[in-house]
């Protein structure tokens, strides 16, 4: 969830991971001024503050390097042009929502999907590397998306 937050506002992979793990350590470095945390859903507002406060640190240093207008404009965009950082860490948590319940399908049809939905493969490309007929791949496919449907409108 972290990441996912992270990434909403820095929007490259690398780069939430490294401001995740600073979050972490200025939390280690700070422990000792820091008062204890009651409670699970106060942990969990309390850091998700910290890593947007480090991503943002992480952005105005990351401005603060340009030394040049040109350096500036590139590759700006106006600010309707994509999705907001919110968005972004909306959509990471939803997919780590789906993979979680695909994590909870039968081993061949977990990887089916996963090949299929998150690596893109087509139905044949899917078939050849599961060693599979086609067609047993595609029941595979739509008993998967069936399950998934049903639990994540469930859980929803």
């Amino acid at each position: 969830m972290l990441y996912g937050v992270a990434l909403g506002y820095v929007g490259s992979e690398a780069e939430a991971e490294d401001v995740v793990q600073d979050a972490f350590v200025a939390l280690w470095r700070n422990r000792d001024r820091l008062q204890p945390i009651k409670g699970r859903d106060e942990a969990q507002r309390y850091f998700t503050q910290v890593v947007k406060h480090t991503s943002i640190d992480h952005l105005r240093r990351q401005q603060a390097r340009h030394t040049t207008p040109e350096e500036d404009l590139e590759g700006w965009q106006p600010l309707d042009s994509g999705p907001t950082p919110y968005d972004r860490a909306a959509a990471r948590a939803d997919l780590d929502r789906l993979k979680a319940i695909v994590a909870t399908l039968p081993a061949k049809p977990a990887r089916a999907f996963a090949l299929f939905h998150f690596d893109g493969l087509e139905i044949g490309e899917v078939a050849a590397r599961m060693g599979e007929a086609k067609g047993y791949v595609r029941v595979m496919l739509s008993r998967a998306r069936k399950y998934v449907k049903e639990h994540y409108e469930h859980e929803g």
